[in-house]
């Protein structure tokens, strides 16, 4: 038998808002990965939950050796492009939606790897007809 009395209604808990991460690194490197976490209020929460989850501590791999960017889209024609956009930290929450939003997470150390195709240095990353494209040319690029 519920405790709950009749004619009372259920307490409902909206869910957290949550945010999908997705490590890009060159194939040789393991390729992506993906996770979901809580929204992080902050670039800098983003980070710290971007090396919690991907373990990037046991790697060596440094908070300030870390990008994050976000995919946008944008139609040429009947074409349309994906792109990492660069994200300005001090305006993270007004630029990644939480449900919506896809943030990349990329490494200075995949950075030659990349060449050609993305560039950390400037924050901007892309264009690639797709995610897959993206990866694959990069592939593509190292092999030659």
């Amino acid at each position: 038998m519920s405790d709950r009395r009749l004619g009372e209604t259920p307490q409902w808990t909206p869910p957290k808002a949550r945010l999908r991460l997705t490590l890009q690194r060159p194939p040789s490197k393991g390729g992506t990965e993906t996770a979901y976490v809580v929204y992080p209020n902050t670039y800098e929460e983003a980070v710290d939950l971007v090396h919690e989850v991907y373990n990037l501590g046991d790697r060596s791999i440094k908070k300030e050796d870390i990008t994050l960017c976000c995919l946008s889209t944008r139609h040429i024609g009947y074409d349309q492009q994906f792109m990492w956009a660069a994200i300005i930290p001090r305006e993270w929450q007004a630029v990644v939606r939480p449900h919506i939003d896809e943030v990349g997470v990329f490494l200075a150390q995949d950075e030659n790897e990349w060449n050609g195709v993305v560039s950390l240095g400037k924050r901007i990353l892309g264009p690639a007809k797709s995610l897959l494209g993206l990866l694959a040319i990069g592939y593509a690029l190292r092999r030659s």
